[in-house]
């Protein structure tokens, strides 16, 4: 969530709340401290449009699962749990 504000001068506590904010109260209530500290027309730094924001790693190679294509009108949700509980998302 963070990543948004590259380039406005909102400092990194603000930052730093953001990315760890539990609900979407808490992004809420943040966003109010910010218009009550900036004012509701916060503008980027000089030379902030520049700033990369988010992943600037690249591309991903996307893969799909070895058979896909074959079954795209299977309705059933495969079992995937035994990755899940592995994946970390």
């Amino acid at each position: 969530m963070s990543w948004y504000l590259t380039g406005f001068p909102v400092g990194g506590e603000i930052r730093h709340r953001l990315a760890t904010a539990d609900s979407i109260l808490a992004i809420d209530d943040l966003l109010d401290e910010m218009v009550s500290i900036h004012g509701s027309h916060l503008t980027v730094v000089e030379g902030g449009e520049y700033l990369r924001r988010g992943k600037t790693s690249g591309p991903i190679r996307v893969a799909l699962p070895d058979g896909y294509r074959g079954c795209l009108n299977d309705m059933v949700v495969p079992d995937d749990n035994d990755v899940m509980a592995v994946s970390g998302g």
